[in-house]
């Protein structure tokens, strides 16, 4: 660079600086710079970005545009917050993720993403635990020219195509993530903390717990919930049973030869069948378990309204009502299982499943309920287990 293009790359830095909020930049660039580095709020060092790239995003740093709560474009340039499963640093540091398509866009995963790093400070979306650049991973197209650029639903095909070809050639998962901080959410002096003297007992239960919190879709988290249900129902159906059938052989008007009575085991066995089919497996659990009422606030409005038609169940709601309830969200339950397992194209809908633009708190009531149907099923005794 000569003296000129010096000067104007300063002046565009320090404009950079004001308009978006960060500190500083390290201004001893000479003739052969390659990095520039730039100081963004919190973060614990200068991050560094290539020269010529930094060039770019200056020249159109006026159409930068945040697009919903995961994607910054400009003119030329499209970054969207992503999270991988594995290992990725080895890849990422050998360049081989970088894809060059034939009519010149450019896909490639980036750590400490410029736009978006921007974009959060801009927004005030970081805090002293989530810092605005370095906390994020993405994923970015670049394209030749303003006119080569692709609609959005045109960029979601290419890059699923791209997530494909990494799965396959890396065995790696990427999902979409978000940059927006619910810093509403986070009260620090209500952080409870581990208490190591009260680790539960391991189950099965856990690892399925722990995958459902895995940074995932939000279908396959509520899959992980559910098979949760899954795995503890018969438990729950089986101690029903048992205890339905003591009482049988308590009664005190026991008549052996009776056909009545003796037919009543039959009842006894075919309820129980019952309980274990698909659709009526996991109603068991509901209220015996965990304490419905106490998560039932952290259901979907809509599902309580419009789907149950009730808004709100308390220790006096009568046991008809309830039933009536648990009946209901164990279909709803069941419903939206079976619309997240099945193509879209054969899946008859029946009205009853969770709305896709709710399953993020539908998840919500799922985690609430498993954790209390982990900790329910250790405290039962080994015989019943």
């Amino acid at each position: 660079m000569n003296k000129q293009q010096i000067k104007e790359i300063k002046l565009s830095l320090n404009k950079l600086c004001a308009d978006f909020g960060l500190e500083s930049f390290q201004d001893d660039i000479g003739h052969n710079t390659e990095i520039i580095d730039l100081s963004f709020p919190i973060e614990d060092d200068y991050i560094g970005f290539d020269i010529d790239y930094i060039k770019i995003c200056l020249n159109e740093i006026e159409s930068l545009q945040i697009k919903d709560d995961n994607k910054v474009i400009t003119d030329t340039i499209t970054q969207k917050a992503i999270y991988i499963s594995n290992n990725y640093y080895p890849y990422l540091y050998l360049g081989l993720f970088e894809h060059n398509l034939q009519d010149g866009i450019v896909l490639r995963i980036c750590d400490n993403p410029l736009l978006i790093g921007l974009a959060c400070t801009k927004t005030q979306e970081y805090n002293k635990y989530n810092p605005p650049c370095s906390r994020h991973l993405a994923v970015e197209i670049i394209y030749p020219t303003k006119e080569a650029r692709l609609t959005s639903d045109e960029e979601d095909k290419m890059l699923s195509s791209y997530f494909f070809e990494i799965a396959n050639s890396f065995e790696m998962a990427i999902n979409y993530s978000s940059f927006h901080l619910d810093n509403d959410a986070f009260d620090e002096e209500e952080i409870t903390h581990l208490d190591l003297n009260k680790l539960e007992n391991y189950n099965y239960g856990m690892d399925l717990f722990i995958q459902a919190n895995e940074s995932i879709t939000q279908d396959l988290k509520y899959l992980f919930y559910y098979k949760i249900f899954e795995y503890f129902a018969p438990i729950c159906s089986k101690i029903e049973a048992y205890d339905m059938l003591r009482k049988k052989l308590d009664n005190v008007n026991l008549r052996s030869n009776d056909p009545e009575y003796l037919a009543s085991f039959f009842d006894l066995a075919a309820k129980y069948s019952r309980s274990l089919r698909d659709k009526d497996l996991i109603k068991s659990l509901l209220n015996n378990a965990f304490d419905l009422i106490d998560v039932y606030q952290y259901l979907p409005l809509s599902i309580k309204k419009q789907k149950i038609k009730s808004e709100n169940i308390n220790y006096k709601t009568n046991k008809d009502s309830l039933e009536r309830i648990i009946d209901l969200l164990g279909d709803i339950l069941y419903s939206t299982r079976n619309q997240i397992v099945h193509a879209k194209s054969n899946y008859l809908s029946n009205g009853l499943e969770c709305a896709e633009s709710e399953l993020q708190e539908l998840n919500n009531f799922m985690h609430k309920a498993s954790y209390s149907i982990i900790k329910w099923y250790n405290r039962l005794p080994n015989h019943q287990k």
